[in-house]
């Protein structure tokens, strides 16, 4: 049934017109809600920027136990390494049961691309701290500006 729908949408003429007309009607049928989300919208911003400031915070305090101390860099280094470890066994099982639900199992180049993205995120992470410990100076009082001007603003 559903396949016959999907496949009539699919070669269905008026497609174009016909996603309009279900996008004006959702429009007008929540019109009232979509109008209280827009109006709310500050609600949002104060959540956003109290969310920032606390990464600042935990950022800066990362950076403070990190500066001129290398046995807690090692140990930054060691725990990112071992949870990235955990977080791709993770995704094996995931990826395993999933496939023996749908009985069919996941390439294999799914597995190693999700882990390589996953590895090039870490290294992100992981190379923005080093770099803010280059530039230690710079970077405290840059957070520290940041987290005393959204400090203000509230």
């Amino acid at each position: 049934m559903l396949d016959t729908l999907t496949n009539w949408l699919k070669a269905h003429t008026l497609l174009y017109t016909f996603i309009l007309f279900l996008l004006s009607a959702l429009f007008s049928i929540y019109s009232k809600d979509i109008k209280q989300f827009l109006h709310s919208w500050p609600k949002t911003t104060e959540k956003a920027r109290q969310f920032s400031q606390q990464a600042a915070t935990t950022r800066l305090r990362l950076l403070k136990m990190l500066h001129n101390d290398s046995y807690n860099l090692l140990l930054y280094f060691g725990t990112k390494f071992v949870n990235l470890i955990f977080q791709w066994l993770f995704l094996a099982i995931a990826l395993t049961v999933t496939g023996a639900i749908r009985r069919k199992q996941f390439e294999p180049g799914v597995f190693i691309g999700l882990m390589a993205g996953w590895f090039m995120g870490v290294c992100q992470e992981v190379r923005g701290v080093l770099v803010q410990l280059i530039r230690y100076d710079q970077s405290i009082a840059k957070l520290q500006e940041e987290i005393g001007h959204r400090g203000l603003e509230s």
